[in-house]
């Protein structure tokens, strides 16, 4: 079964990320910077202030694109303004 955990910064103008771990069967929603890249168990753990657990922080995690990515992009310095319906361009598609 899969248990989601969420980091403490649920107000943070950062985008949220969802990382899976396959050693544990478990993900942890993390916010930070776009530049940031977690790798590890021991990083997310870290980075989303819970406990590591008996999984080994040298597990390989993989980050999700999902409902926490999406939403945690909403909150950028227009203040959730932009073009929504969840994609980069909405639902009326790109315009180059």
């Amino acid at each position: 079964m899969q248990m989601i955990m969420h980091s403490h910064l649920e107000s943070s103008p950062l985008p949220r990320y969802d990382y899976f771990c396959p050693a544990n069967d478990r993900t942890v929603e993390v916010t930070h910077s776009i530049s940031v890249t977690l790798r590890t168990w021991g990083e997310v753990c870290k980075a989303a202030r819970v406990q590591r657990g008996k999984t080994p922080a040298s597990a390989k995690v993989q980050r999700m694109i999902g409902p926490a990515m999406l939403l945690g992009t909403r909150h950028g310095p227009s203040g959730g303004a932009g073009h929504g319906g969840g994609s980069c361009c909405g639902e009326a598609g790109c315009h180059g």
